[in-house]
Formats: structure tokens, C-alpha cells, sequence
């Protein structure tokens, strides 16, 4: 009966300690930043891959998705000419 009490024991060394938790794909896209996370997903594109594309860095892209930031009137353009993205949301004019 010594088996009935071993303990099963799962290894995960494998697993640096230090990893970025990824943050959730969103089940409603409410935020400018879960519409160009989903998008960017369907797309099959990381954000490396996207901030080459577009020209800028991945910080900004992450910045975006996390709301940290928005884009400018050139960056949402060249968003939605890469990602089809089409959210009907009105890009503000800076006031001058």
C-alpha cells in the first residue's frame, strides 16, 4: 500500500521566475487599447512586429494597449489602414 501515498511532484524549473503576465484577452472590447490588442491578435501580429510596421517602438505599443497613452492623428491612421481597425471613434484635434 506504499504507493496510495506518494505525492506527485511537477517540476517547474522550466519557468523563470521573473515572467510578464499577459494581460487577458478582453471579453468586451471597451477601450481603444482592447480594440487594437484584439485587432492586432486576429491580425497574427506581435508587437514587435507591429511597431516595425508603423515606425515607432514597442513601448509605444504597449503603451497604447494598456491605455497608458493614445495615438496621434498619423499613428490611428496607419492603425487602421494595418489592423482594419474600425472602432468609430473620432480622433480629437489638439487645440491650437
Amino acid at each position: 500500500m506504499g504507493f496510495a501515498q506518494r505525492k506527485i511532484q511537477a517540476s517547474r524549473g522550466h519557468i523563470p521566475a521573473y515572467r510578464r503576465l499577459k494581460k487577458a484577452f478582453p471579453a468586451t472590447l471597451k477601450t481603444l487599447g482592447d480594440r487594437i490588442y484584439a485587432a492586432r491578435f486576429e491580425e497574427g501580429l506581435n508587437q514587435t512586429e507591429l511597431a516595425e510596421r508603423m515606425g515607432v517602438t514597442v513601448s509605444m505599443i504597449r503603451l497604447w494597449e494598456k491605455n497608458g497613452s493614445r495615438p496621434d492623428e498619423r499613428q490611428y491612421r496607419t492603425l487602421e489602414s494595418l489592423l482594419n481597425l474600425r472602432t468609430g471613434i473620432e480622433m480629437r484635434k489638439p487645440n491650437r
